[in-house]
Order: structure tokens, then sequence, then C-alpha cells
């Protein structure tokens, strides 16, 4: 419990700090989110660092049938695509 609330948030913080230190150092222009894990903590990152969030990768898990990436070769163009587009348009 004293851990949860007086270790945590700082090791939190050294982590965004290092982050968003490492993307404005690397001049990054997009963040990616994945779409196995919650993209809060990295819009926070993008917003700190002033990057677009370039959208939502496909990592561990396909989408749903109807989804944009329900195959291996799917998730691979899926991600293609998203990756060109925010450098396009960076």
């Amino acid at each position: 419990m004293i851990y949860d609330a007086l270790v945590l948030p700082f090791i939190e913080f050294a982590f965004m700090q290092r982050a968003v230190s490492g993307a404005l150092m690397l001049s990054l222009s997009a963040a990616f989110a994945e779409n196995i894990s919650d993209a809060r903590l990295v819009e926070q990152i993008a917003s700190e660092a002033g990057l677009e969030l370039g959208g939502t990768l496909y990592s561990d898990a396909l989408s749903s049938a109807d989804g944009p990436a329900p195959r291996y070769i799917d998730m691979m163009h899926y991600n293609v695509e998203t990756l060109a587009a925010a450098i396009n348009n960076s």
C-alpha cells in the first residue's frame, strides 16, 4: 500500500520523463498505440512530446473477423499502411 502511494508515482514520472525526452531527442513525428493495450499512456506521451498519434498498430492479437486485421497478412498490410500514412503526414 505504501509502495503504491509513495514509490509508484515516482517510477511512473521517471518513465514518462524518459519517454518524452527520448521522443524529443529522436525528433519523432508520431507515436502509435497497440490494439492490446490501453492507449492513454501513449496519448499522454505523444501530447507532452508534441507528437501526432499515428494510429493503432496490431501486435500480438488480430482484430475480429470484420475488423482491419483478421489474418496475419491483413495485420501486416494494415500496420504498414498506418505507418506509411503517419510518415507521409509528417
